[in-house]
Protein backbone atom coordinates (compact mmCIF):
# COMPACT_ATOMS: atom_id res chain seq x y z
CA UNK A 1 0.00 0.00 0.00
CA UNK A 2 3.00 2.41 0.91
CA UNK A 3 4.39 2.44 -3.07
CA UNK A 4 1.50 2.93 -4.60
CA UNK A 5 0.22 5.50 -1.56
CA UNK A 6 3.74 7.47 -2.67
CA UNK A 7 3.18 6.59 -6.58
CA UNK A 8 -0.64 8.34 -6.09
CA UNK A 9 0.86 11.15 -4.32
CA UNK A 10 3.76 11.88 -7.42
CA UNK A 11 1.31 11.59 -10.03
CA UNK A 12 -1.50 13.71 -8.13
CA UNK A 13 1.86 16.49 -8.27
CA UNK A 14 2.62 15.78 -11.75
CA UNK A 15 -1.26 16.57 -12.29
CA UNK A 16 -1.67 19.35 -10.27
CA UNK A 17 1.10 21.38 -11.69
CA UNK A 18 1.10 20.40 -15.34
CA UNK A 19 1.08 23.10 -18.24
CA UNK A 20 -1.88 23.20 -20.76
CA UNK A 21 -0.40 21.96 -23.90
CA UNK A 22 0.76 24.07 -26.82
CA UNK A 23 -0.77 22.25 -29.36
CA UNK A 24 -4.41 21.20 -27.37
CA UNK A 25 -6.26 23.92 -29.91
CA UNK A 26 -5.24 21.78 -32.75
CA UNK A 27 -7.81 18.65 -33.40
CA UNK A 28 -6.64 15.52 -35.55
CA UNK A 29 -8.61 13.34 -37.46
CA UNK A 30 -10.64 10.90 -35.58
CA UNK A 31 -9.36 7.11 -35.53
CA UNK A 32 -11.88 4.97 -37.50
CA UNK A 33 -13.97 2.35 -35.87
CA UNK A 34 -11.80 -0.23 -36.93
CA UNK A 35 -8.46 1.58 -36.13
CA UNK A 36 -10.70 2.08 -32.64
CA UNK A 37 -10.86 -1.18 -32.19
CA UNK A 38 -7.64 -2.54 -33.50
CA UNK A 39 -6.06 0.15 -31.01
CA UNK A 40 -7.28 -1.82 -28.06
CA UNK A 41 -4.71 -4.50 -29.09
CA UNK A 42 -2.36 -2.09 -27.52
CA UNK A 43 -4.40 -0.93 -24.54
CA UNK A 44 -3.00 -2.80 -21.50
CA UNK A 45 -6.04 -2.00 -19.52
CA UNK A 46 -8.36 -3.39 -22.23
CA UNK A 47 -6.19 -6.85 -22.52
CA UNK A 48 -6.09 -7.60 -18.39
CA UNK A 49 -9.76 -7.16 -18.53
CA UNK A 50 -10.71 -9.04 -21.14
CA UNK A 51 -8.28 -11.63 -19.86
CA UNK A 52 -9.41 -11.63 -16.23
CA UNK A 53 -13.30 -11.32 -17.09
CA UNK A 54 -12.85 -14.53 -19.76
CA UNK A 55 -10.83 -16.65 -17.26
CA UNK A 56 -13.17 -15.73 -13.80
CA UNK A 57 -17.00 -15.76 -15.02
CA UNK A 58 -16.44 -18.19 -17.73
CA UNK A 59 -17.55 -22.28 -17.40
CA UNK A 60 -15.08 -24.86 -18.31
CA UNK A 61 -16.16 -27.98 -20.71
CA UNK A 62 -19.07 -27.90 -22.84
CA UNK A 63 -20.75 -24.81 -21.75
CA UNK A 64 -17.71 -22.55 -22.52
CA UNK A 65 -18.49 -20.99 -25.55
CA UNK A 66 -22.06 -19.85 -24.25
CA UNK A 67 -20.58 -18.62 -21.08
CA UNK A 68 -18.52 -16.79 -22.80
CA UNK A 69 -21.16 -15.52 -24.76
CA UNK A 70 -23.11 -14.63 -21.84
CA UNK A 71 -19.38 -12.20 -20.32
CA UNK A 72 -18.96 -10.84 -23.96
CA UNK A 73 -22.90 -9.78 -24.36
CA UNK A 74 -22.75 -8.41 -20.48
CA UNK A 75 -19.17 -5.96 -21.21
CA UNK A 76 -21.21 -5.12 -24.28
CA UNK A 77 -24.08 -4.01 -22.66
CA UNK A 78 -22.13 -2.46 -19.62
CA UNK A 79 -19.28 -1.10 -21.22
CA UNK A 80 -20.72 1.15 -24.58
CA UNK A 81 -22.92 3.44 -22.00
CA UNK A 82 -20.17 3.89 -19.42
CA UNK A 83 -17.37 4.98 -22.62
CA UNK A 84 -20.22 6.98 -24.30
CA UNK A 85 -20.47 8.95 -21.01
CA UNK A 86 -16.96 8.92 -20.27
CA UNK A 87 -16.05 9.83 -24.01
CA UNK A 88 -19.35 13.23 -23.41
CA UNK A 89 -17.79 14.23 -20.36
CA UNK A 90 -13.73 14.37 -21.83
CA UNK A 91 -15.41 16.49 -25.11
CA UNK A 92 -17.61 18.73 -22.37
CA UNK A 93 -14.47 19.31 -20.51
CA UNK A 94 -12.04 20.36 -23.15
CA UNK A 95 -14.58 23.03 -24.78
CA UNK A 96 -14.72 24.50 -20.89
CA UNK A 97 -10.76 24.65 -20.64
CA UNK A 98 -10.01 27.31 -23.37
CA UNK A 99 -8.27 29.43 -20.87
CA UNK A 100 -5.05 29.10 -19.00
CA UNK A 101 -6.63 29.87 -15.88
CA UNK A 102 -9.13 27.80 -16.29
CA UNK A 103 -7.03 24.31 -16.72
CA UNK A 104 -5.32 25.33 -13.90
CA UNK A 105 -7.65 25.46 -11.67
CA UNK A 106 -8.99 21.94 -13.62
CA UNK A 107 -5.54 20.05 -12.92
CA UNK A 108 -5.06 21.65 -9.36
CA UNK A 109 -8.73 20.22 -8.59
CA UNK A 110 -7.79 16.89 -10.15
CA UNK A 111 -4.22 16.29 -8.23
CA UNK A 112 -6.15 17.39 -5.03
CA UNK A 113 -8.83 14.83 -5.32
CA UNK A 114 -6.02 12.30 -6.83
CA UNK A 115 -4.34 13.42 -3.65
CA UNK A 116 -7.27 12.84 -1.32
CA UNK A 117 -8.11 9.42 -2.50
CA UNK A 118 -4.73 8.40 -1.19
CA UNK A 119 -6.44 8.71 2.58
CA UNK A 120 -9.03 6.89 1.28
CA UNK A 121 -6.35 3.82 0.67
CA UNK A 122 -4.64 4.15 3.82
CA UNK A 123 -7.88 4.07 5.84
Amino acid sequence: MRKLSVYLMVLAWKIATSKKPAGLAEKGRPLTFVQAAAFQLLNPKALIMAVTSMSTFTLSGEHYFASALVVMLVYAVICLPSISVWASFGTAIGRLLKSNRSFRIFNVSMGGLTAASVGLILM
